[in-house]
């Protein structure tokens, strides 16, 4: 154990190497999935056979089967996925007197390395392709993009999202559009997993059968986020099993993945598809009753932050195809690697490290821990290659229907930090996480390692964050 342990603490601040052969200019598309656990995707197990499309790129291209999200919510972990960097990074810290609002508490500073916008800088045409009202270009997320094809604020008379058939259609006609000498960069966003099938399109409403074990009606619960119930945003007004609900986010899988298939095939169709580079990627998980949360994320337990993760290099750069690695991987490192892909020198405040060299040597291991942070309440976790460990403070949380919900009542007088270790199965490389017995000179060395994560993140924010924080923004 003690080799391992050292292991999760050596690469930390290991500078990302690029890609030998990577030179010849092309297509990059970065595909995210909201809120699209791993254990749900049929290439990582999934009894169900939900993702014929992403299956088949994973036969083309690398699969990471330890690949952690930065953050169990929306707007934190695509900051970190576009910036390559710890998503508190994009967070402001508001003054005690101040109320806050998204505008005011989630900013991406000027400053911050950008995906789009380092591959603009390199002659890339750049545009995304975005269906959750969250994701706009307030928050600093459209920087380095031409085009930026977003979604309507909720509320707003006469409109709606747009849906995944029609951002595959949007992205097509884009990209059809590129003259066979264009390098250019698409990053498309699929947010209709959030809904938990609220408003059901057949026949992938129906696609898959309730698990019989799953037959009982969650309570809900009177806030949007909450604890063992599912929230009010989520309800769809019925009466709905836990199956149905489980049922209804799996046929919803499989409609994203056919919209994702028709994006390849209009690549195929056009030529391009070997000349572009794949990134396909889940932003965060979401809890069916596993974290204490049903229909919802926002813990820092595998089920809301274990992703899938799937990269198919362009043709003439080096991998092995079909490969599954086990190396731990981190959304801040998409961004870094796809700069490494394209032959682009990673900008020196990406904290994210480049998943190159995995891509073609199973023993490579670029990182050790992978962090995460910006839960529904205060404490961070670090994730290595099959072992876990969480601090958190739920005393701590966004509200007191949230604290309430945790404990089943007002918490303690003296609330105690909570901190568990998580191990896996040793020869099973699928098995879930299990609470482990505390190893305090584990716990040590993995606090040290997250002190030195935070110093760097705390020394970008006070860097690139204006110290007026009511300056107007992007």
């Amino acid at each position: 154990m003690r080799p391992a342990v050292l292991l999760l603490l050596t690469s930390l601040a290991a500078c990302a190497p690029e890609l030998e052969n990577a030179s010849a200019p092309g297509g990059v598309l970065v595909i995210a999935i909201d809120s699209l656990r791993a254990d749900h995707v049929s290439c990582y197990g999934y009894d169900r056979a939900t993702t014929p499309t992403l299956d088949a790129l994973a036969a083309e291209g690398v699969r990471f089967e330890r690949a952690w999200s930065a953050a169990p919510a929306i707007l934190p972990s695509n900051a970190a996925l576009l910036s390559g960097c710890d998503p508190r990074v994009a967070q402001r810290v508001l003054p005690p007197d101040v109320q806050g609002t998204t505008l005011s508490y989630w900013s991406l500073p000027r400053e911050a390395p950008h995906l789009a916008q380092e591959l603009l800088a390199h002659g890339y045409s750049t545009a995304a392709f975005v269906d959750h009202p969250q994701l706009g270009p307030a928050l600093g997320l459209a920087r380095g993009f031409e085009e930026f094809h977003g979604a309507p604020r909720s509320g707003d008379a006469g409109t709606r999202r747009p849906s995944p058939e029609e951002l595959a259609e949007r992205f097509s006609l884009w990209a059809g559009g590129r003259a066979r000498d264009e390098s250019w960069f698409a990053f498309l966003h699929f947010g209709e997993l959030e809904g938990l099938g609220q408003d059901p399109v057949e026949p992938w409403e129906h696609r898959f059968a309730p698990r019989a074990g799953l037959d009982a009606v969650p309570p809900v619960g009177d806030g949007d986020h909450v604890f063992h119930a599912l929230p009010r945003s989520r309800w769809s007004g019925g009466s709905r099993t836990l199956g149905e609900h489980e049922a209804s986010y799996d046929g919803a899988i499989a409609r994203i993945d056919a919209a994702i298939g028709v994006c390849l095939d209009s690549l195929r169709r056009g030529g391009r598809l070997l000349d572009t580079t794949v990134v396909l990627c889940g932003t965060r998980g979401i809890s069916f009753g596993e974290s204490g949360l049903i229909g919802d994320s926002g813990t820092l337990c595998e089920s809301d932050l274990r992703v899938p993760l799937v990269i198919r290099p362009a043709v003439g750069r080096r991998f092995e195809p079909g490969a599954a690695r086990l190396a731990v991987a981190s959304l801040v490192d998409v961004a870094p690697t796809v700069l490494s892909l394209c032959g682009i020198p990673v900008p020196p405040d990406m904290q994210g490290l480049s998943l190159v060299p995995a891509l073609s040597d199973a023993a490579a291991r670029p990182r050790s821990l992978a962090f995460a942070s910006c839960a529904l309440f205060e404490g961070w976790a670090a994730f290595g290659e099959d072992v876990a460990f969480e601090q958190s403070e739920p005393w701590k949380a966004q509200s007191e229907l949230l604290v309430r919900s945790w404990y089943g009542g007002s918490p303690p007088a003296v609330p105690q930090p909570r901190v568990v270790l998580s191990r896996r199965v040793a020869g099973e490389a699928r098995a879930p996480l299990e609470p482990a017995a505390l190893d305090e000179s584990l716990a040590r060395e993995v606090r040290a390692a997250h002190e030195r994560w935070d110093a760097q993140v705390e020394t970008l924010r006070s860097r690139l964050h204006p110290s007026d924080w009511n300056r107007a923004r992007d």
